[in-house]
């Protein structure tokens, strides 16, 4: 795939997963959101550098200092300078979370019916935030802070939930940026599992995805997760390429 498409792809996943705080440092934007997810809170290194790279993961370095005292940078096919990789990995820096970034043409979805009774939403109601937070094992302050967070996302959104008597079982989002649907956040009770649930939110998903203007699904799953996978490969997403995450404990570069 062209660098400059792989770009589009990062800017509007960018756009999708917000943070709770931005900064711009000399190509670099780094992402804050007080330790919730390796997403909102890591340097994506996207665009041209200038500075001396040294300086600038030492001053990274110093910029993340929330909870889990953790530097990390997501490492693309388009990152800048494109040794980074190579200059963090001499520094200590581990490699984690191999992650497949999968696209789904919607011309070629087709619509299924559902089985279960769901809700459809615009927005995060509370019953769907505390389904999406039992079963991803959100508390205490992680709590607020995701309540924050999703409640931060300005583009269009649809929020499903499925219910099994009246009791949430599975949930997922999907998030609009300029014609492309990206799936987030796609849960299902652990009682529930290997019985289509999964495929059931997809579904309802991309269907409403369609209907309110998307043109292809975009989503991004660890490598490791084989049951996601071969979720999504049933479905029919494609790889279109992988990203990665270097990651390094705060008390590894203060000695």
């Amino acid at each position: 795939m062209e660098l400059k498409k792989i770009r589009l792809i990062e800017e509007s996943s960018l756009n999708t997963w917000p943070s709770l705080h931005n900064l711009y440092y000399d190509g670099w934007i780094l992402r804050f959101s007080k330790g919730y997810t390796k997403r909102s809170n890591s340097v994506n290194p996207i665009y041209s550098s200038t500075l001396e790279i040294g300086e600038k993961i030492q001053h990274c370095e110093l910029l993340y200092v929330e909870p889990l005292n953790k530097v990390i940078f997501k490492i693309t096919p388009i990152v800048q300078p494109n040794s980074l990789d190579d200059i963090l990995e001499s520094k200590n820096y581990q490699k984690i979370d191999d992650t497949s970034v999968q696209k789904l043409d919607l011309a070629l979805s087709k619509k299924k019916k559902s089985i279960h009774i769901h809700k459809i939403s615009s927005k995060p109601d509370l019953d769907w935030i505390q389904c999406y937070c039992n079963f991803h094992q959100v508390y205490d302050k992680d709590f607020t802070i995701f309540n924050n967070f999703i409640n931060k996302i300005q583009l269009p959104a649809i929020f499903v939930s499925i219910y099994k008597k009246h009791n949430c079982i599975g949930c997922g989002l999907g998030i609009l940026d300029n014609g492309n649907l990206w799936i987030y956040n796609l849960l299902v009770n652990s009682e529930f599992r290997n019985m289509g649930i999964g495929t059931e939110i997809m579904n309802l998903l991309l269907l409403k995805g369609k209907a309110i203007g998307a043109k292809f699904s975009y989503l991004q799953v660890v490598k490791a997760n084989t049951k996601a996978l071969k979720l999504y490969s049933r479905i029919g997403y494609k790889e279109i390429y992988n990203y990665w995450y270097r990651i390094k404990l705060k008390a590894d570069f203060q000695n």
